[in-house]
């Protein structure tokens, strides 16, 4: 979809802004088809100002839930999280837009920076601490958004071991190790589903890593796009933050998977600086951490077996499976126990 520079300026005259744009670029286009669009604009004013503005009209992305979500990021920024600040206009910080008769969903916000660079260890600690404030924030103020990711996956069946698998590029579910951990994967999914309503929970961000949603402004580290953001539990919202940047660092960095616990320790460490895990949280840290590590390992594994088709790679689901295993056996060592 093509957008002129006039569209641009009616757009952010909606939010009272009185300059004009000079020039735009797109930073992202994830459009399926004509009624599933989301663009992501960087715009450029006459008075040297920058804008983010997104537009979107996927079906599964409604206005209320976008409203909803850029409230929880205005309501973090208010409580001492650097993030973009969302415009408003009217109230409102989503507005419509009509454009050849579809219906578009936009937000516009300020530049917040540029990318993470120099990323090592102490990244980890800093991850946690960012991810540590966020949490007791929300939990002290008991926020909600109205919408679960993970529970509503899991409600819904979503939350499969074959909707990871799917995206190798060369079919290998039929291979019996895969079979294995898919088969453990969705047993243990079944368990935390029953351990999920008992952990703490509220408004979380919901997709923030070393590599995604985090940039840098002024030497602080600033938080970007809220279009996950949740109701979920703490524990999950950790662990995912975690094993989903540790995997991540391991491709970028050329690091070793294997050499996964100092830094765990690390991001924990910058965590409990400033949200201590409650009794059920600790005692089902390792349950929770074994689904999460599994799942972003297998996506880890898929990537590297993508670059390459090297099948060597496969015999790394073998790990997999004993990460998946351990969950249950700890599970089932605590229902011994009760």
């Amino acid at each position: 979809m093509i957008v002129s520079t006039e569209e641009f300026n009616h757009i952010i005259s909606m939010y009272g802004i009185k300059s004009k744009i000079i020039k735009f670029e797109e930073l992202q286009n994830c459009s399926y088809d004509i009624c599933n669009m989301r663009l992501i604009y960087l715009l450029y004013t006459n008075d040297k100002k920058k804008f983010v503005c997104k537009m979107t009209n996927e079906s599964n992305y409604p206005a209320w839930l976008i409203e909803k979500q850029s409230q929880f990021a205005m309501f973090l920024y208010k409580n001492g999280i650097s993030t973009a600040i969302k415009l408003n206009s009217n109230g409102k910080y989503c507005v419509q837009w009509i454009k050849n008769k579809l219906i578009f969903c936009i937000t516009l916000e300020t530049y917040a920076g540029e990318d993470l660079k120099n990323i090592n260890s102490n990244t980890f600690k800093e991850l946690g601490k960012l991810l540590g404030r966020i949490h007791a924030i929300s939990q002290a103020h008991n926020y909600r958004i109205g919408f679960s990711m993970t529970m509503d996956a899991i409600r819904k069946g979503r939350a499969r071991s074959k909707n990871i698998l799917v995206h190798a590029k060369q079919n290998i579910i039929s291979r019996s190790e895969i079979k294995k951990i898919a088969h453990l994967h969705d047993s243990l999914v079944h368990i935390v589903y029953g351990i999920l309503p008992h952990l703490p929970q509220g408004g979380v961000h919901a997709d923030i890593g070393i590599f995604n949603n985090i940039l840098v402004y002024n030497d602080t580290l600033t938080v970007i796009d809220f279009n996950l953001s949740c109701d979920e539990a703490y524990l999950i919202d950790l662990a995912a933050s975690f094993y989903s940047s540790f995997y991540k660092f391991c491709i970028n960095m050329n690091f070793k998977h294997t050499n996964i616990f100092p830094l765990l320790y690390t991001f924990l460490d910058g965590y409990t600086d400033y949200r201590k895990l409650t009794k059920i949280e600790e005692q089902n840290f390792e349950i929770i951490s074994s689904l999460m590590n599994g799942i972003f390992y297998t996506k880890y594994i898929i990537t590297q077996y993508n670059n390459n088709f090297q099948y060597n790679y496969l015999k790394y689901f073998n790990e997999i499976a004993d990460i998946f295993s351990s969950g249950i056996t700890l599970y089932t060592t605590y229902r011994k126990k009760d």
